[in-house]
């Protein structure tokens, strides 16, 4: 189900004290917070898949009153049996290889008025990388090749969701500014923070296996490196007015 799960456990685990300082991954866990308070909802059990944030199902456990229950994000999801009021996936849908089996399974999920909130890799997202990745590959003659996780279109993902009979879907985007003192420096944030999964495996695991001088000009610092990422957040619930289901 996943791209290279052995591969996204190691850097996660790797990376679990710069998550929990990270101020990335603050921004996610507060808006997370906010998105399910705002519904006003009582749930007896919630499922957070975790993506090795462990502050996050912390503070989860904290805010809010229920059964929480932590599962790896894995492909044993498909093995768990039991009905979730909420299912939460803080930043790893973008790694999902089969997005239409995962979402079918988390609508199984659900019960009547269960609600899955989900952060993911939106479109648009480090644009600026991918462009200086081509154009040295065209300056040096090196073959294009694609360095970054495609991204989910929010076209698609609303697309396989009304197939699956869902038709109370929330989707918005949030942009967040990354400022790097080079490419190069950015790169090495991603893998500090574990998404090296977002990057081609080759790009990251081992640098110098690109072209020398395509490597020396990612990390050229004459000026600062700007890029964004668009967080998509996404809401769904299998209750055709999960937003007026307000239990008390």
């Amino acid at each position: 189900m996943l791209f290279n799960f052995k591969h996204f456990k190691r850097n996660k685990n790797f990376a679990k004290n710069n998550i929990k300082k990270s101020n990335f991954y603050k921004i996610i866990r507060e808006d997370l917070i906010k998105r399910v308070k705002l519904l006003q909802r009582n749930f007896d059990k919630i499922l957070i898949l975790d993506n090795y944030d462990e502050l996050f199902a912390k503070i989860i456990k904290k805010e809010i009153n229920s059964q929480t229950i932590i599962f790896k994000f894995s492909d044993e999801i498909f093995e768990d049996n039991n009905i979730y009021d909420l299912i939460i996936l803080p930043f790893s849908m973008h790694f999902i290889n089969n997005l239409n089996q995962f979402l079918i399974k988390i609508r199984d999920l659900l019960t009547k008025k269960g609600v899955f909130i989900a952060k993911t890799l939106g479109e648009g997202s480090l644009m600026n990388l991918y462009r200086k990745f081509t154009d040295l590959e065209t300056k040096y003659h090196e073959n294009h090749s694609l360095h970054i996780v495609p991204p989910i279109k929010r076209e698609v993902l609303i697309k396989v969701l009304q197939t699956m009979g869902l038709s109370n879907i929330v989707i918005d985007y949030e942009q967040i500014k990354i400022n790097s003192i080079s490419a190069l420096d950015l790169i090495k944030k991603i893998k500090f923070l574990g998404d090296g999964n977002i990057m081609l495996k080759k790009d990251l695991s081992n640098l110098s296996i690109l072209n020398k001088k395509i490597y020396e000009q990612l990390g050229n610092s004459d000026q600062k490196f700007l890029d964004s990422i668009f967080l998509l957040n996404l809401l769904f619930s299998k209750s055709k007015s999960f937003l007026d289901d307000k239990s008390k």
